[in-house]
Formats: C-alpha cells, structure tokens, sequence
C-alpha cells in the first residue's frame, strides 16, 4: 500500500515555487526544474509571457517584461516580496523562471528553456574590489539582491525544461 505524503511535504508544496526553488537550489539540488514544480497559475503567467514575446516578434526568447504587468514590490520592502510571492504569478515567474528561449516540439507542446542561476551576480563578479563591497551593503537593504547575492555565492544551477502545453 502506497504512503500518503507527510506533513512536511504537503507543507512544502504550499509553499510559492520562486522561494521553493531558491531553497533548494541554496541547499544544492541539482536536479531539472519542469512544470510540476509550478501551479497552474505560475504555468498560465508564464504561457502569457511567451506569448506576449510571441506577439512582439520573438520567435525563441521571452525576457521578464513579457510577464503580465505585476505590481513590482518596492526595492528594499522585504513584506512587499514576500507577499508578492504568495499572491502575484507573474512575480513568482520573474523570479523562479525570469527570461528564457521557448520553442514548439514535434508534438505542437510550447517548450520553455533555461538554466536556473544567478545571471546578474555573475556580472557583479567582475567588479572592482570596491564596488563589490558597495554592492554588498546595498544588497542588505533589498531581498531580491541579497537573494542574487546568496545564490551567486552558493554556486550551481539547474536546468529548466517546461512543457507549457499546446498554446493558443
């Protein structure tokens, strides 16, 4: 007889899947991020954003200005962020998937690729010693760069491959 889920990972699952995936990624869960680590309303605000890039001429890459409009949490407002992730899909999108190539399989399913990592801390690698530090208390002040911050310094990443079905 099959065991029921426990506690810990029903409570898991409720958990928005930008933070679920950040968490994992931080504690090195190298595995691929596919559709069933998304809700459905996470999978419909990406399907939006690959059709949005669609629309504007695109023909393989959707970047976060693609999501539907979002109401972006104020830089430093931790409360903002965290609500945003509970409530907002479209946030949840920019900051689990963020930007990405897209593509159609022989099957008619729309295919949205990329590598989950921390592109801007990448960048910030190549600053001077300075503004390094700089960087470093201005990140203390907003959750989205502490998370780049923490993320860049926990190394890794992941690959994305989600199957967003056959769109309109």
């Amino acid at each position: 007889m099959p065991m029921s889920k426990g506690i810990p990972e029903m409570m898991w699952g409720q958990v928005p899947s930008n933070m679920r995936l950040y968490a994992e990624s931080l504690a090195g869960k190298e595995g691929p991020i596919t559709e069933a680590d998304f809700s459905e309303s996470d999978l419909e605000a990406l399907r939006s954003a690959v059709r949005a890039a669609s629309e504007r001429g695109s023909k393989d890459y959707f970047s976060y200005e693609d999501y539907p409009a979002t109401e972006d949490p104020q830089q430093g407002a931790w409360l903002d962020t965290v609500k945003s992730s509970f409530t907002d899909p479209s946030f949840r999108g920019q900051t689990a998937v963020g930007q990405g190539n897209y593509h159609t399989d022989p099957a008619g399913n729309v295919i949205a690729t990329d590598t989950y990592d921390w592109n801007a801390a990448k960048q910030a690698a190549e600053l001077p010693t300075g503004d390094k530090l700089a960087l470093i208390v201005q990140s203390l002040r907003d959750p989205l760069e502490i998370g780049n911050l923490m993320g860049n310094l926990a190394g890794g990443s992941r690959p994305t491959k989600i199957n967003l079905g056959k769109l309109p």
